[in-house]
């Protein structure tokens, strides 16, 4: 697995620790006489009750069986992973918002008695095969990359310079997520959404915002990327 996070987009480190479930999504020991790991939603329960810190953050948690192929993920708010397989989705992780750009959002409750609950994830299982790519992400990348150009750089994007496979796929959407959240005149997945929920500029917005076109004046709209925390993992499927 490699991921790329808003500290340097493109740089990638490796995530080592994969946690072993089965297919029902409980723990089980993978080693004998190991102690049983925890399931997706028993680790985020685990992980939300020792939370003391003050801050809250969106959740995703996902976990492979490495010798059946079982994938348990549980999902809090806008954050998400995508199984693709031959070019298409699917696995889809369901994003949470309580209203637009208002995601699910686990805190301590020591600072936020009225959090959200490591219960309300989205618990999703299934299967992976050999070849499958897993990309995991914030918001970050989802609101500025459409799924569209996610698939093709997951397929088109090889090893290079030394770096997997899931490195360079990583690095690849770190960066495009980056280079879209700062064009204010980008298509992007977060300003379609905007306006598909009815948000729009003021008039004055509108008017400043304005071009002539060859049918005339053409009032702006909601446009551009959002800046944001930009996080992505990935990972490739291979044989045992």
């Amino acid at each position: 697995s490699s991921s790329s996070g808003p500290a340097g987009v493109g740089d990638t480190e490796d995530i080592e620790d994969i946690d072993d479930i089965d297919d029902s999504g409980t723990s089980h020991a993978t080693e004998a006489g190991a102690p049983p790991r925890p399931s997706s939603m028993e680790a985020l329960k685990r992980a939300h009750a020792e939370t003391e810190k003050p801050g809250s953050s969106t959740a995703c948690i996902v976990q492979l069986d490495l010798e059946t192929g079982a994938l348990d993920s549980s999902n809090l708010g806008d954050s998400g992973f995508v199984v693709i397989r031959d070019g298409k989705v699917v696995i889809k992780a369901d994003f949470q918002e309580h209203f637009f750009d208002c995601p699910y959002q686990l805190a301590s409750l020591r600072y936020v008695p009225e959090t959200d609950q490591a219960t309300d994830a989205a618990v999703l299982t299934g299967q992976v095969d050999a070849g499958d790519v897993i990309v995991l992400g914030s918001d970050g990348l989802f609101d500025n990359v459409p799924m569209e150009d996610i698939l093709l750089v997951a397929g088109a994007v090889e090893a290079q310079d030394g770096d997997s496979k899931a490195e360079a796929v990583a690095s690849a959407l770190g960066e495009m997520a980056f280079v879209n959240s700062q064009n204010p005149e980008y298509e992007s997945p977060y300003a379609l959404e905007a306006r598909r929920q009815g948000y729009e500029l003021s008039f004055v917005e509108k008017l400043q915002a304005a071009k002539f076109t060859e049918g005339g004046l053409k009032l702006g709209q909601i446009t551009g990327g959002k800046m944001d925390d930009i996080t992505v993992v990935v990972g490739v499927v291979v044989e045992a």
